[in-house]
């Protein structure tokens, strides 16, 4: 029987396949959501778009610095919840 290996996100492997492509993968695939969302209700859903992409950003960069970890603002993972959010 094979042992159990556990890994962290994405259990998924593809070759070139990593957690920055997958999740900006996933942000173009919210683009015509959010177009959508903007046009429907006009330019106040881009603010709140914006609003929590940026606070989303800012506070992991300030979580990574308090708990002293590496920055990993550029795997676009605050990306996702903060589309989430809006």
């Amino acid at each position: 029987m094979a042992k159990l290996h556990i890994s962290s996100t994405p259990h998924i492997h593809q070759k070139g396949s990593f957690t920055s492509k997958i999740m900006l993968d996933v942000a173009i695939a919210l683009l015509p959501a959010t177009v959508v969302g903007i046009i429907f209700f006009g330019l106040q859903a881009l603010w709140v778009v914006l609003t929590c992409v940026a606070s989303a950003v800012i506070a992991e960069v300030i979580f990574n610095l308090c708990v002293g970890k590496k920055q990993t603002v550029g795997d676009f993972s605050a990306l996702l919840p903060a589309c989430c959010w809006a």
